[in-house]
């Protein structure tokens, strides 16, 4: 959602790192702003394995795998190294699981990920799409405007003359002759005409409208009845601060209960106080509106996510569109999570080579999961027997290790 969400981990936990986005060829928010200078990536190894030893292969029933795949393999079947799998995938059958299965198996090898001290395990969060309530028109109840990419925000990217600053982007405003910081949070809602920006619509909440900042992309129900799908335009180069971290520190919410409910449950007792905290977070989104709400939210893939099949991943270790098994566990349960799921996403917050933020989907349930995930889980590539494995690791350090099969 390259993109969305951040998950309700952006809401909870620590991390200096910029909102998730959303939006179809849109750079990756890896890419840090002036603010953040990146650390060396870890670099990671990637040892083929059996599809033997992969925790509950066989019994993955892969309802929506089909789909999501086919979502893939439009935006990679061009390319020479997917060319190969994505036109054999056009002879399986959707109502086949046993002929799926059976196709990875014969197109796909796949890879254990390990960071390079072997560490297998990394955390597993979560996102969904929100929906708000929205009007053309503003009104005393819907007064908080979905602003568009403003005219004067400057997006600076000087890795093509300088490799050195592949990690810096700046976003910024020209004054003059100088280019300074962009607007803050709190400067844009206090003098709305700074940001040149176009206003898409309104919305009747605040709260709502900053989680629909932080996933990254979501749908908004208009009065008349129609619903506009919007996603993740740019941003304005400041800061990220945690809301949850904000409020704890400000004895409004105890440390161990911070929660995505906690903190919406809190707005609705204190509506009064919420601007005055989330003006404390600099960082704001910008969103563009997508044309076929029917098929939103798209991932930085460019294609529709599939709530249980999508996931977020950092690019530099998992080629975006990859097939991507993972085993984890349920938020709050012991249930085991075991599935082919598919790379379709990124965000801020996903960085590392076991890091992954699994897609829920829509509603109250997929809020409400997507808000705890917190979990630990190891994940598998998926990559084409035909292709060399250099052509998909882009860490600085990419370990091959023998087969273990």
């Amino acid at each position: 959602m390259s993109r969305m969400a951040f998950s309700g981990l952006a809401l909870l936990a620590s991390c200096t790192n910029l909102p998730r986005i959303t939006p179809s060829k849109q750079p990756s928010t890896q890419t840090k702003t002036s603010h953040f200078i990146s650390p060396p990536p870890p670099s990671a190894r990637i040892t083929r394995i059996s599809y033997k030893t992969l925790p509950g292969w066989n019994q993955d029933n892969l309802d929506n795998a089909y789909q999501a795949f086919s979502n893939s393999c439009a935006a990679l079947a061009k390319e020479p190294d997917w060319a190969g799998p994505c036109q054999a995938f056009q002879a399986v059958a959707d109502n086949n699981p046993k002929q799926l299965r059976q196709y990875f198996e014969t197109w796909f090898y796949p890879y254990e990920i390990k960071e390079s001290n072997h560490k297998n395990t990394g955390l597993i969060t979560g996102y969904y799409e929100p929906e708000l309530n929205g009007s053309l028109v503003k009104t005393p109840k819907y007064r908080y405007p979905v602003y568009g990419i403003p005219e004067n925000l400057i997006d600076v990217n000087m890795a093509g003359s300088y490799p050195q600053l592949n990690n810096l982007r700046i976003r910024g405003r020209i004054q003059g002759r100088q280019l300074l910081p962009y607007y803050t949070r709190e400067q844009i809602e206090s003098s709305p005409l700074l940001t040149q920006a176009p206003i898409i619509c309104y919305v009747d909440n605040q709260l709502d409208l900053f989680i629909l900042q932080i996933q990254g992309s979501g749908k908004i129900r208009l009065k008349n009845g129609k619903t506009l799908a919007v996603g993740y335009g740019d941003e304005n180069g400041q800061p990220y601060r945690v809301l949850g971290h904000i409020l704890a520190k400000a004895g409004k919410i105890p440390g161990h209960h911070i929660t995505m409910q906690s903190i919406i449950k809190w707005s609705k007792l204190h509506p009064d106080e919420v601007s005055r905290y989330l003006d404390m977070n600099p960082s704001y989104v910008f969103f563009r509106l997508l044309q076929n709400p029917k098929k939103s939210p798209e991932g930085s893939l460019g294609e529709t996510l599939t709530a249980g099949r999508s996931i977020a991943i950092d690019t530099r270790y998992i080629p975006l569109g990859a097939p991507v098994y993972i085993s984890t566990t349920y938020p709050d349960s012991k249930s085991p999570l075991n599935r082919l799921v598919f790379a379709q996403d990124t965000g801020g917050a996903i960085q590392g080579p076991i890091r992954a933020d699994f897609y829920f989907g829509e509603g109250q349930k997929a809020q409400y999961q997507a808000g705890q995930m917190q979990e630990d889980g190891r994940l598998w590539v998926l990559l084409p027997k035909n292709s060399p494995i250099k052509h998909f690791c882009h860490a600085p350090t990419c370990y091959v290790t023998p087969s273990s099969t």
